[in-house]
């Protein structure tokens, strides 16, 4: 009971801080101080929270080899809210299977890919997903839960830090593949 308590309590204080953030985004009042960081030292602290997130006993979790990247640009501490919280859905919409994360170097910027193998996102849905309270799919919210807040806030966080967040995915059952793009310092 005791560890049920916790978790309830954990959950709803990441909802109040999901509620606070966006009230903060749309009066302008949060904030973001990017600084030049070392990616590979952020991925590490976010290594053993995603493990310890709640997961299908049949869903791997893959992480790159990040030697020899660039420091980039970024808030490292809503850069780390932002991967979180892609880890975070991919693991929860993935019954199997594996949820990863790749990067790629491009000119002036870094590109950090959650991929993972699960439900998919079905084109029409894919239009609505970052907006306020959207979700892709009814069935799902309910089975899955969520308050459809989580990529808004990611958007509006990448967007503030001079990066970009997208999704794609070739429907359902097909998995989702979110790029988030930072400035390289």
């Amino acid at each position: 009971m005791l560890q049920d308590s916790y978790s309830s309590g954990q959950h709803l204080l990441g909802l109040l801080n999901d509620i606070l953030d966006l009230a903060k985004i749309e009066s302008g009042k949060l904030e973001v101080h990017s600084e030049p960081f070392n990616l590979p030292v952020l991925v590490e602290e976010v290594k053993p929270i995603a493990e310890a997130y709640p997961r299908k006993p049949n869903v791997e979790l893959v992480w790159p080899d990040l030697s020899e990247l660039p420091e980039v640009l970024v808030d490292p501490s809503r850069l780390k809210q932002v991967l979180l919280n892609l880890l975070s859905n991919a693991l929860k919409f993935t019954k199997e299977g594996t949820v990863g994360v790749q990067v790629e170097r491009h000119p002036g910027y870094i590109t950090l890919l959650v991929v993972d193998t699960g439900i998919g996102v079905s084109l029409e849905a894919q239009t609505r997903l970052f907006q306020k309270f959207a979700q892709a799919d009814g069935g799902h919210s309910r089975e899955f839960g969520g308050t459809g807040l989580g990529l808004v806030i990611c958007k509006h966080l990448m967007e503030m830090m001079g990066g970009t967040i997208s999704l794609s995915s070739e429907g359902l059952g097909l998995g989702s593949t979110l790029r988030i793009t930072m400035p390289i310092a």
